[in-house]
């Protein structure tokens, strides 16, 4: 395996992640981002895009677990598998009654988040864990139903409670890349000789 594969899946995953999130948005149909989660995304029209998004999500941390060959990379990994799982779980919209797919998909994402905060307050992490947990907090208490007193922002608030864990993946991992980029030019260039 290229030594580069893994810090770049890990670095460009995030990234394509939120792209693909941006562009899912602008082609569904009456997708209001303000409220509506990245999970809405995968269902009905142009629903493809999003479930795929997933899988290359999941994907990117099970790259970045590998990467960090440790036990708390693990919990990464599990991140990254019970994303790829829960892109196979189509979510319930908003005020639809609840099925067996979109609870399964709900207990993911939460299992998702937990394995993040847990990762990252044993990565050293202390402040990614804590916005983490206050943003899942948020969502979960105040955002995430019909009714609640937030549910007009879920989507933004859910945004950020992404983007935070992604933010740190990404740029951790292009540290990673940068660090064997040098070693790999050396190699190149002794074996050009």
């Amino acid at each position: 395996m290229h030594p580069r594969l893994l810090p770049l899946l890990a670095t460009i995953g995030p990234r394509l992640f939120a792209a693909l999130t941006v562009l899912a948005g602008l082609v569904k149909p009456g997708y209001d981002i303000a409220e509506q989660t990245v999970s809405d995304l995968a269902v009905g029209d142009y629903g493809w895009i999003q479930t795929a998004n997933f899988l290359i999500l999941g994907v990117a941390l099970i790259a970045f677990a590998v990467l960090l060959r440790s036990r708390r990379g693990a919990l990464f990994g599990f991140a990254g598998a019970a994303v790829i799982a829960a892109a196979f779980y189509e979510t319930d919209l908003a005020g639809a009654p609840e099925t067996s797919h979109g609870a399964t998909h709900n207990m993911l994402f939460l299992l998702i988040f937990l394995a993040l905060i847990a990762a990252f307050a044993l990565h050293g992490s202390r402040l990614t864990a804590l916005a983490v947990f206050a943003g899942l907090f948020v969502f979960v208490m105040f955002a995430g139903d019909v009714g609640d007193p937030l549910h007009d922002v879920a989507g933004l608030i859910e945004r950020v409670v992404i983007a935070v864990p992604l933010v740190w993946i990404s740029v951790s991992a292009a540290k990673q890349l940068n660090a064997v980029a040098p070693g790999i030019r050396r190699v190149e260039a002794a074996n050009a000789r």
